[in-house]
């Protein structure tokens, strides 16, 4: 009885030990694991937001084309509007 009383106290704490070594690998495996999907989530947003700033950027420049092409029209009605009422 006496040795039992004096084995327990060294496999318990072996216990907790290995058992916080399972519980911390299993958390670091995990972390590991989101980082990873962190960072392939990043990858995927900045590809898609280089896409969309160079659509946004095209965008803009047929906007000014457009801006600059309705310009002229106004001035060619106002133009053939002074022109018939001569």
């Amino acid at each position: 009885m006496t040795t039992l009383i004096i084995e327990v106290p060294p496999l318990r704490q072996q216990a907790k030990v290995h058992l916080g070594q399972q519980v911390e690998q299993l958390g670091t495996r995990a972390l590991a694991q989101r980082v990873n999907e962190l960072t392939e989530e990043n990858l995927r947003l900045s590809t898609a937001e280089g896409a969309m700033t160079a659509a946004n950027k095209e965008l803009r420049h047929q906007a000014n084309e457009l801006t600059d092409d309705l310009a002229g029209a106004r001035t060619s009605v106002k133009r053939m509007i002074r022109n018939q009422s001569r």
